[in-house]
């Protein structure tokens, strides 16, 4: 065998890892891999449906930042280019209907989209604001519905679950990205206690990204008791290959995980050490050749089918919550 070929099998080899979670390598290893998958068809979405839509896009540049964070190479160029394009108001809209839709129009269309851009850059290493991060705030508080929630936008209210439910978890994650700022937006306390109040006739969660969303804002803006509460019931639904269904009674798959994941990320303590393992474990397991991760349809009428949407989706959330579970070396 040509030495070369020897030296090459020796470090591509994947580390001997423990049964029930990752090494740090192959932590590395999965996030690198994906880099390509996120950055090609993240691309080819921009090119070919000129669209942002809240479930390409965003978590395009979210997860790209991510990875960047942990090592992996990224195009940099490109992600700013994406990033800028991302959030210009006039790309949310098909183009077919760009020319008679507004910018109120359109804020008031992409909720969602708005929220996961303020998330993506709530979290990433680059703390210099945005002129437009201003803007998107000012746009979501002065959205709010009458009854305290933010209605979820696009396709999700097609989703494999109660609408009420879909609405409470846009109320939630819209909540979460304000957060940082939310003392110098207008009447902020007003908008979260009408928010608490909707979210107070709330019926426990069909998906697994309720739960994991419901822990985090128990976290900013309930009690230590609540949090634990519904961290409790996260873990108790983590299944025995160690992931969670985005549909918390369907199988495993990387878009639930990858949100639980993401969620265990805050304030983790000591007992939850086993169940990420776990989790880190079966995303390390069930990642595709190209790197991404194969994952059904929330949308009711694709009656579980794979889509690339969803594939794309649940690839972003993968590498979000592997790059901030990361094993230590």
């Amino acid at each position: 065998m040509n030495v070369l070929l020897v030296v090459w099998l020796l470090v591509a080899a994947p580390p001997a890892d423990s049964p029930m979670d990752a090494s740090t390598e192959s932590v590395h290893s999965a996030i690198g891999r994906s880099v390509p998958f996120l950055q090609r068809e993240g691309q080819a979405w921009i090119d070919n449906r000129k669209c942002v839509s809240c479930h390409q896009v965003p978590f395009m540049v979210w997860s790209l930042k991510e990875a960047h964070s942990a090592g992996a190479t990224v195009d940099q160029a490109k992600l700013g280019e994406a990033s800028a394009w991302s959030v210009d108001w006039q790309n949310w809209t098909a183009p077919k209907n760009r020319e008679k839709t507004d910018q109120a129009e359109a804020e008031t269309g992409n909720i969602d989209t708005m929220y996961q851009l303020l998330l993506s850059s709530n979290y990433s290493d680059d703390k210099a604001a945005g002129e437009w991060e201003g803007a998107f705030e000012t746009a979501l508080v002065t959205r709010q519905e009458d009854d305290g929630s933010w209605k979820a936008c696009g396709q999700l209210p097609l989703q494999d679950r109660p609408q009420r439910e879909t609405t409470e978890v846009t109320t939630m994650w819209t909540l979460l990205a304000l957060q940082p700022r939310a003392k110098e937006l207008p009447s902020w306390d007003d908008k979260l206690t009408s928010a608490k109040q909707f979210l107070t006739e709330a019926e426990p969660g069909q998906s697994s990204e309720w739960w994991a969303v419901r822990m985090l804002f128990e976290q900013r803006f309930g009690s230590p008791e609540k949090q634990q509460e519904f961290k409790q019931q996260l873990l108790s639904r983590q299944q025995e290959d160690g992931g969670w269904g985005w549909l918390v009674d369907r199988p495993s798959d990387a878009l639930g995980t990858g949100i639980v994941l993401f969620a265990l990320s805050h304030q983790p303590q000591e007992g939850d050490a086993a169940a990420i393992g776990k989790a880190r474990r079966f995303l390390i397991d069930n990642q595709e050749e190209d790197g991404s991760w194969t994952v059904p349809s929330t949308l009711k009428r694709a009656k579980g089918k794979v889509k690339e949407t969803s594939t794309y989706w649940g690839t972003a959330w993968a590498i979000i919550a592997l790059v901030r579970t990361q094993p230590a070396p």
